[in-house]
């Protein structure tokens, strides 16, 4: 049991310097820019996605909005009837 106790000893070390980047509060914000800055490399991309996001919250309600148009232009004639 005691070599047991020692090899998960070993085992938390290990995992404690492999994590340490991520765990200590001095060198977090350094590893996060650096891992998560290589896929905010490209600004202009970042950019681009944004303003392609906002043209994409105008044109979807707008097609709903037209799609509602043409359903009731279609049903008039059955709703004129009653």
């Amino acid at each position: 049991m005691e070599k047991a106790d020692v090899i998960l000893e070993q085992k938390n070390e290990e995992l404690k310097k492999a994590l340490d980047p991520i765990t200590n509060p001095k060198t977090q914000k350094a590893t996060f820019q650096k891992k998560i800055g290589v896929y905010a490399r490209p600004f202009i991309n970042i950019l681009i996605g944004f303003i392609m996001q906002i043209a994409k919250g105008m044109i979807g309600p707008t097609f709903g909005a037209l799609m509602q148009c043409c359903l009731f232009s279609m049903l008039d004639p059955y709703l004129s009837r009653a």
